[in-house]
């Protein structure tokens, strides 16, 4: 019985695929942490029933922009991440299959 090919499959470029996407991922989960406390804060102020265009969303919660700074990095991290696990994957299936 020949011993499985997943171990011989296991190289530096799909520990750092893995990595960039495991780091992607969590930075997905930071995100969603900070928009749904960005929803709760407008549901406690009832601007979802209630829209008021002149409302500014910084003053409904003393946290507010921490929550804003933890979307944004959570967001564009995940991007920048994602991207490059992406470009990773693609150059891995380029050398096995391709070249």
């Amino acid at each position: 019985m020949d011993a499985p090919r997943l171990f011989g499959r296991f190289t530096g470029l799909a520990a750092l695929h893995a990595f960039l996407g495991l780091q992607a991922y969590a930075l997905l989960v930071v995100a969603l942490t900070g928009i749904v406390r960005i929803f709760q804060a407008k549901r406690a102020a009832d601007l979802y029933r209630d829209p008021d265009p002149d409302a500014d969303i910084g003053e409904l919660h003393e946290n507010m922009s921490g929550w804003r700074r933890r979307l944004r990095v959570g967001v564009f991290g995940y991007l920048i991440l994602w991207i490059l696990a992406y470009l990773v994957g693609i150059y891995r299936f380029l050398m096995d299959y391709v070249f």
